[in-house]
């Protein structure tokens, strides 16, 4: 960078160490940890299948997507754990769990998103699901799932009108939520599970406090987190959490939230 703030172009040479050409489409590629260790992505001309990939882009699990999802082109971010054989899905109006085989373990029924809206899902650093569910009063809701049952353990809600949110996970069990209000806003919150000792039992929020930033990534030892702005105009790197304007999130009253939790009969 130039001494009067302006970028300098330096041209380099690349390498490409891996890749893949797949015969059907590529849609949407996520982490599913810090170390980004394997990614899930959702594949097909219908966008009907979902698979984990190494950090090789070697295929590790796939899942052929049905259930009453029907086609999921531009809804949600969803999440995979190949080690596990899972694959959690954030549907147009449910969260389901599917397991190596592809059967459903559970699904967790959720009014619909409205238009041009979608949420997202992922497994925390302890390997339990997650995901963000629009709210029947306002805004959306971030819920903590039992990876047996599908119960709701805790929700906290986030007062965003999102028309798209995705995780960005960085170390220290933290999740990063980027969230897009297309062309009205940007915002972003932290999630983990509570400290049970010195937090209780409900979910740890943190709320960057702003509406025109894109957070982007994190570094490495998850101190530093990368963000832009949403004119396009800027670039910054801050500090986590301390550049933050931090609050824990109450947790929702049993009943505030109206959803059903489905598991398949006989499974």
């Amino acid at each position: 960078m130039g001494g009067d703030g302006s970028i300098s172009l330096v041209h380099i040479g690349t390498e490409i160490l891996a890749g893949i050409r797949p015969d059907e489409r590529i849609g949407r590629v996520v982490a599913n940890d810090s170390g980004r260790s394997s990614f899930t992505a959702l594949c097909g001309d219908g966008q009907d299948r979902l698979v984990a990939l190494g950090p090789d882009l070697r295929e590790l699990a796939g899942w052929r997507i049905g259930h009453g999802l029907s086609v999921l082109d531009g809804y949600g971010w969803h999440a995979t754990s190949p080690r596990r054989g899972l694959a959690l899905i954030s549907g147009p109006d449910t969260v389901v769990l599917l397991d190596r085989a592809g059967r459903v373990v559970w699904r967790h029924e959720h009014v619909l998103w409205p238009r041009g809206c979608s949420g997202c899902a992922w497994f925390d650093l302890a390997g339990e699901p997650y995901a963000v569910v629009p709210d029947v009063s306002d805004g959306c809701a971030v819920r903590h799932f039992d990876l047996g049952s599908g119960e709701s353990l805790a929700a906290a809600l986030l007062m965003a009108e999102t028309t798209g949110i995705h995780p960005i996970h960085q170390p220290g069990g933290w999740v990063g939520l980027s969230e897009g209000e297309g062309q009205d806003a940007a915002r972003a919150w932290w999630i983990r599970p509570a400290d049970r000792v010195a937090e209780g039992t409900g979910l740890r929020v943190v709320d960057a406090g702003w509406d025109d930033w894109v957070l982007s990534d994190a570094d490495p030892l998850g101190s530093r987190i990368i963000a832009t702005s949403h004119d396009g105009g800027r670039l910054v790197t801050r500090s986590f959490p301390r550049d933050l304007r931090g609050r824990t999130a109450e947790e929702m009253r049993p009943g505030q939230a109206s959803a059903r939790v489905r598991r398949p009969s006989g499974g």
